[in-house]
């Protein structure tokens, strides 16, 4: 006979559920302002060490300290593949 569990336990049970996944699948890293060493499992700011170095991160962001690079190749450039011709002789 299955016994429904009350929502309080539920949350709980699936709450250590995603916990012990995230334990599994813990990714370890070094923070990308200080180099300190970071863990998916135990810094909830991964990949950063803290809020100060993600805070950190994001002025660079918006001072335009970092920028996205230019695309591989120019799509003015890239030519499409020729198309079969439909009257054929």
């Amino acid at each position: 006979m299955e016994q429904n569990l009350p929502s309080s336990r539920a949350a709980t049970a699936s709450s250590e559920a995603i916990t012990e996944s995230r334990l599994a699948h813990a990714m370890k890293y070094r923070c990308p302002i200080c180099k300190a060493p970071t863990d998916s499992a135990v810094h909830p700011q991964f990949p950063f060490c803290s809020e100060r170095c993600r805070l950190f991160d994001l002025g660079n962001w918006a001072s335009e300290k970092y920028v996205v690079s230019e695309p591989v190749f120019d799509e003015e450039d890239h030519e499409e593949p020729a198309k079969p011709n439909d009257n054929a002789d």
